[in-house]
């Protein structure tokens, strides 16, 4: 899978809203997925990952390796604005820094 970089940390939000909002409805009703930077870093790791939502609201120190391992592994990269947001997405109720939708070749259904 190619790398997409869909915005960055210094990105207009006009097109990139747009992305968002079609890359949050996947991440909306997918049945696997995993949220937090550990688990979503695991999944990368694992070779579990489609796509990696990040944060740009998170601390660099905290979401920085796991982007720099997407870029390596070849991983969808996708960020959106706020760590709330994408809590909100991921059906959790507090701020999230990174999420994962697991490929459906490798995911086993569970989400968390």
């Amino acid at each position: 899978m190619a790398v997409r970089w869909r915005g960055g940390r210094g990105a207009s939000r006009g097109a990139a809203s747009l992305m968002e909002r079609d890359s949050f409805d996947r991440l909306r009703t997918a049945t696997a997925k995993v949220v937090g930077t550990k688990q979503t870093t695991r999944a990368v790791q694992n070779g579990q990952a489609a796509v990696v939502f990040v944060a740009r609201d998170a601390e660099d120190r905290v979401t920085g390796p796991l982007v720099r391992l997407c870029r390596d592994r070849r991983v969808e990269l996708v960020w959106v604005d706020l760590m709330h947001e994408l809590g909100r997405a991921c059906g959790v109720e507090v701020g999230a820094a990174a999420a994962a939708i697991l490929s459906e070749r490798q995911g086993d259904g569970r989400s968390g």
